[in-house]
């Protein structure tokens, strides 16, 4: 299957170089949103959560504080020699973690909880991906959904700005929850939240920049503090991420 990819396998090796594993902050967004419609297995409870695009997993290791076992595939080399021993340092249950490219890839075993986090989005056949994801989940389990939230007015208008580069690793009309939902109600799913996720945030990748775009930026962090305080309830003109989450029938 031939899918545009936005942030090819090249970018994704040259930013892990050297990468040092962290936890979730249990005061993260995307955390505090999955803690609030999943909650700690009870003991003795095995149940798994599967990732795509799972590397360096540090939103996997959300699943791990509620006691899922962890999987997940990725094209990055160490998610099979180091991404798995880390987990397991962590102390979390640790299952299966391939190192494969999802369109090429025959995998007929389904999990309890299926999440991409921030992966979706660099596809622009992304329906074709949520497809793939879907058939990755059991009957009565759940997909987890989650993209940045770059369409939003005002952080599209200051990536268009400030941060060119990088919003052309993403497929901008893919981060839609409207499609999302219609795409899984077909599949059979039954929509448990599907929101914007947290108050203004805005962060920037490296790339070269003018003066006055550094004059802008300086000015952004500065106002920072302000307009977290302003624009503190979830929008979608500038909440950070998006995201989704769904029963399959």
């Amino acid at each position: 299957m031939m899918n545009k990819n936005f942030a090819e396998k090249t970018y994704w090796e040259t930013i892990y170089k050297g990468y040092k594993f962290k936890l979730l902050p249990t005061s993260n967004t995307i955390h505090k949103w999955v803690h609030q419609f999943f909650t700690k297995l009870p003991e003795g409870d095995i149940k798994d959560c599967f990732e795509l695009g799972v590397f360096p997993g540090t939103y996997l290791s959300t699943f791990g504080y509620l006691g899922y076992r962890l999987n997940g595939v990725d094209q990055v080399d160490l998610v099979t020699t180091h991404l798995p021993e880390w987990l397991k340092s962590e102390n979390f249950l640790v299952g299966d973690f391939y190192k494969k490219d999802i369109f090429k890839w025959q995998h007929t075993k389904q999990y309890d909880v299926v999440a991409s986090f921030g992966f979706i989005e660099h596809f622009k056949d992304y329906k074709s991906v949520i497809k793939l994801q879907s058939n990755l989940v059991k009957k009565g389990g759940y997909i987890v959904l989650e993209t940045p939230n770059f369409k939003g007015f005002i952080q599209y208008f200051l990536r268009t700005l400030l941060d060119k580069k990088n919003l052309k690793r993403h497929y901008v009309p893919s981060m839609n929850l409207v499609e999302w939902e219609k795409l899984l109600l077909d599949l059979g799913y039954e929509i448990v939240d599907s929101s914007y996720l947290g108050g203004y945030e805005f962060w920037v990748e490296d790339q070269k920049r003018n003066i006055l775009q550094k004059g802008l930026l300086k000015v952004l962090k500065k106002l920072d503090i302000h307009l977290k305080k302003v624009l503190n309830t979830s929008n979608k003109h500038y909440s950070p991420f998006m995201g989704i989450i769904a029963k399959k029938k």
